[in-house]
């Protein structure tokens, strides 16, 4: 599987698998199925409430009736995907039931400006009708980019498996100290160090290189607070780095 990669300013290399049109589809068409539903219940609403205007108020009151009806079903269609995009971390119910994710070309995740784009764009994407250039336009790029994240420079990638800090702490040896022991020398880190291991654990998911990413940081981690490599506090890179998020944000 293809992937993107990039470098943060630590000079981490960060690699995201791409999703293709396949994973992207399935998503497509749960959202689709979704909205339709929506769709459906506004108008069906939203016709019940024309009736009663036209004959309570006439057919003027009707007309505007009708005009609001199509706006509100315009940003429904448009503010499904940017509102879930925005509290789900660049996902829908659809890319999330398909196991993908919208991050900006940076790798970071996306925020109101690139989901609005992309978004908007997505009409034109489903023209002439079921993405008819939307998906012209994946099977050319490389990268499976339709004219929406090209506008809003975003790509959509594949997720991770969740991990739960509870299969962590199982893999780890199982004695009092492994509780939540204290990291020394703790103060010797500065912000943009722990602001590193912060994000990495926020992208976890969705990172092909994750598990090689997590022993680069921790390896740093460990030389900067004179930690043994072999030490039995910390064997596990993944909850080293969760540590030093947490203790160093209650120093």
């Amino acid at each position: 599987m293809d992937d993107l990669r990039f470098e943060t300013p630590e000079q981490i290399e960060i690699n995201y698998d791409i999703a293709r049109l396949g994973s992207r589809f399935i998503a497509a068409l749960w959202d689709t199925l979704a909205i339709a539903l929506l769709q459906f219940m506004l108008f069906f609403a939203g016709a019940l409430i024309l009736a009663i205007l036209e004959q309570q108020i006439g057919i003027f009151a009707s007309n505007w009736g009708v005009a609001l009806l199509i706006l509100v079903s315009f940003l429904l269609f448009w503010g499904y995907y940017v509102i879930f995009e925005l509290i789900w971390n660049g996902q829908t119910p659809g890319k999330r039931l398909a196991g993908i994710r919208t991050v900006r070309q940076d790798g970071y995740p996306i925020g109101f400006s690139e989901s609005a784009i992309r978004n908007i764009v997505r009409i034109v994407d489903l023209l002439p009708g079921i993405y008819g250039f939307g998906v012209l336009v994946m099977f050319i790029d490389k990268r499976s980019r339709r004219l929406g994240d090209f506008a809003a420079k975003t790509i959509v990638v594949h997720e991770r498996p969740a991990v739960q800090l509870q299969s962590i702490r199982n893999t780890a040896v199982e004695d009092d100290r492994f509780l939540e022991p204290r990291l020394p020398n703790l103060r010797e880190l500065n912000f943009d160090e722990v602001e590193s291991a912060r994000r990495f654990l926020q992208r976890y998911r969705s990172l092909s290189n994750a598990d090689t990413l997590a022993s680069q940081l921790a390896s740093r981690f460990r030389t900067r607070l004179l930690l043994d490599e072999s030490s039995a506090s910390f064997p596990n890179d993944l909850l080293l780095l969760q540590q030093v998020v947490a203790q160093h944000g209650r120093e």
